[in-house]
């Protein structure tokens, strides 16, 4: 396991977010059931997003990272409306009080979809 105090390579790292990608693509689009293009957006861009999901896992170095996101998100539900703001450009300070106490899905708001 890689503690907090190692660093990964820049390959390794570089690898960890295309895989993190992948499996919140799969995630988005395939288990939540969101337009295609709006769960691409969200996964390729929401890089702290995806980079605080996988400091999460504290996996090893060589760990498959995708089927691991896919393991972690089974049994804890993400909010979706993070990602989301994120992927329209916003940082977590500007979104932060746009986030809904009441929702975490996307499809609980359909208005923000249209």
């Amino acid at each position: 396991v890689v503690s907090s105090g190692e660093k990964l390579s820049v390959g390794t790292r570089i690898e960890n977010q295309r895989m993190a990608q992948v499996a919140m693509l799969d995630y988005f689009y395939i288990t939540r059931g969101l337009q295609f293009l709006v769960a691409e957006s969200m996964s390729k861009n929401a890089p702290l997003f995806n980079n605080n999901l996988v400091e999460k896992l504290n996996c090893d170095a060589d760990a498959d990272i995708a089927r691991s996101i896919t393991r972690f998100l089974r049994y804890h539900p993400i909010n979706e409306f993070e990602p989301f703001f994120e992927s329209l450009g916003m940082k977590p300070s500007e979104y932060s009080h746009l986030l809904p106490r009441d929702k975490m899905f996307l499809n609980e708001d359909a208005f923000l979809l249209e």
